[in-house]
């Protein structure tokens, strides 16, 4: 390769990024494909120009690709760096599969969005000293791709070192003397809370009343089909408890006969793993039951203090809280959107690779004055994050502190609303920021349901 694009070296890279497009490593997403050329043709521009104007940034990147609007904050929304980071993996797989003898690999460093050259002779060396950037000679280095089944591994060993970990605390944690208040000073200096003794757990794990922990499943129900005669399962979304089945029943009287009740509802991973969880702190308190949700009743909401653990889609009866919230779930269950300026929070990348999900924290007050704390989001990494954060000490410490230095008025106490970003591979939670926190509205969550707003 040349030090400096020419019109044939560019015509060269070009004609690898039409290979890239064209192959198996990308596949058929038009969104990576643009984002390829989109960044090749950016730098391309800088090397006619001498200059580095056209370098995109995240913002450009946001709007022109993805077409998000002016008020991008990368902030909120890590999409960018999502898709970014999951080309990188594409054009090493390409690479790797590929049957085309390249001369050169593009490659995007990490933290950049300046594509480089890097020659077959500098990675057959294991070195990329000489890393040709496609307008300059600067020097880089060239990263080895990650590989899938180490990070498979590492999930396994990190959920049977949290299953046993688990296990322990929860034999240690069932005897009956009472734990005090606080630990041992925490890695930061700062003392901290059990989280049983924390304002956000005592109202639920008090004596006054039993503990429901309820989790989020997939209602289905079995039907005969006339012309086969064959059994079916069917998942329908508007009906996701057994109230629901009866309406569905009494509206369409025919199916009566032909349409049962399947005894084997779908639960998902974040249902186990939040368990494992959940059961260091509750052991040794009040009497704790645990239903699905679609075994939820009416009676339920006023006898029990709730935890909700699940997908927003399976809340069922619960799904009212959204009524007393800052968002409101689209019809399709796949989008939260921000009452006040429409701004939309969704599932964002590859479940298998690099995503980002958004969950929510909601704690407020039941009918009867009880209280109901609902962990949920878009898939399991959502929620198993959270459920890990508000069960840590030190992680209960970090959300006091910064609810404290940026909304001091608002507590744990009776009504509150946070809002997560959590990244994950491949289905395994990663880390969670919260980028949005508030009170509910109590009484809105409860209007529709008792006929009269709360007390």
């Amino acid at each position: 390769m040349q030090n400096k694009i020419t019109q044939a070296n560019a015509a060269q890279v070009l004609a690898q990024v039409e290979r890239i497009n064209a192959s198996q490593a990308i596949g058929r997403s038009q969104t990576y494909k643009r984002l390829l050329t989109f960044l090749v043709d950016c730098e391309l521009k800088n090397s006619v120009e001498g200059s580095g104007q056209f370098t995109p940034k995240e913002f450009d990147i946001a709007t022109k690709i993805f077409n998000r609007d002016k008020d991008f904050d990368a902030n909120e929304d890590a999409s960018v760096r999502v898709y970014v980071s999951n080309l990188r993996k594409k054009l090493e797989k390409y690479y790797r599969e590929s049957q085309h003898q390249e001369d050169f690999q593009i490659k995007i460093p990490r933290g950049s969005y300046k594509p480089e050259l890097v020659t077959n002779t500098e990675l057959d060396a294991g070195t990329a000293a000489h890393t040709l950037p496609l307008s300059v000679t600067d020097s880089g280095k060239a990263t080895a791709s990650p590989r899938r089944l180490q990070w498979f591994w590492l999930a396994v060993f990190a959920l049977l070192l949290s299953l046993s970990a688990n296990l322990y605390l929860y034999f240690k944690t069932a005897s009956p003397s009472a734990p005090s208040a606080e630990l041992e000073p925490a890695s930061s200096g700062k003392r901290v809370i059990r989280p049983q003794q924390h304002i956000l757990w005592r109202s639920l794990l008090s004596a006054d009343r039993p503990l429901l922990i309820v989790h989020g499943d997939f209602f289905v129900f079995k039907e005969t089909d006339d012309e086969t005669g064959k059994t079916r399962t069917i998942r329908d979304r508007d009906i996701n408890n057994q109230q629901d089945f009866e309406a569905y029943l009494r509206e369409f009287p025919a199916k009566r006969d032909k349409t049962f009740e399947n005894r084997s509802p779908l639960i998902i991973k974040s249902n186990v793993v939040a368990m494992g969880h959940l059961i260091p702190l509750v052991s040794g308190s009040q009497a704790v039951s645990v239903k699905l949700a679609s075994q939820l009743s009416p009676q339920d909401l006023s006898d029990y203090n709730i935890i909700f653990v699940g997908l927003y889609k399976t809340l069922g009866s619960l799904s009212h809280y959204f009524q007393g919230s800052r968002y409101r779930l689209s019809d399709d269950n796949n989008r939260l959107i921000k009452r006040d300026n429409n701004k939309a929070y969704y599932f964002f990348g590859d479940a298998k690779q690099e995503h980002i999900d958004y969950g929510l924290l909601g704690k407020f007050k039941g009918p009867s004055g009880n209280t109901i704390l609902i962990v949920s989001g878009f898939s399991d990494t959502a929620v198993i994050q959270i459920i890990k954060n508000i069960g840590d000490p030190e992680s209960l410490a970090a959300i006091d502190q910064q609810l404290l230095d940026e909304q001091p008025n608002l507590s744990f106490a009776d009504s509150l609303e946070l809002l997560f970003e959590v990244s994950g591979y491949d289905r395994t939670d990663l880390a969670a920021k919260i980028i949005s926190h508030n009170s509910l509205d109590q009484d809105a969550i409860w209007v529709k349901t008792k006929g009269a707003t709360a007390p």
